[in-house]
């Protein structure tokens, strides 16, 4: 979803558009605190830095306009 969004937004603006993409949290310590545990899901960095390369490798998959076939964890 984010991705094919990404891509419609960058059409219209005439290949403009950036995506910034971060972990959260306010990187004060090991975690991303209550940003994520509030909601029963993992904050630890180390594990969402995995989530989050994870991620981007599906956009950037899908980006290339090649079918994509991803097995993450």
């Amino acid at each position: 979803m984010l991705a094919r969004q990404l891509v419609t937004v960058d059409q219209i603006s005439d290949g403009r558009a950036i995506l910034g993409a971060s972990l959260g949290g306010e990187g004060l310590g090991q975690d991303a605190s209550r940003e994520f545990s509030a909601f029963g899901e993992e904050s630890g960095y180390k594990v969402l830095s995995e989530m989050a390369d994870e991620v981007l490798e599906i956009i950037t998959g899908l980006w290339s306009g090649k079918p994509v076939d991803f097995r993450g964890e």
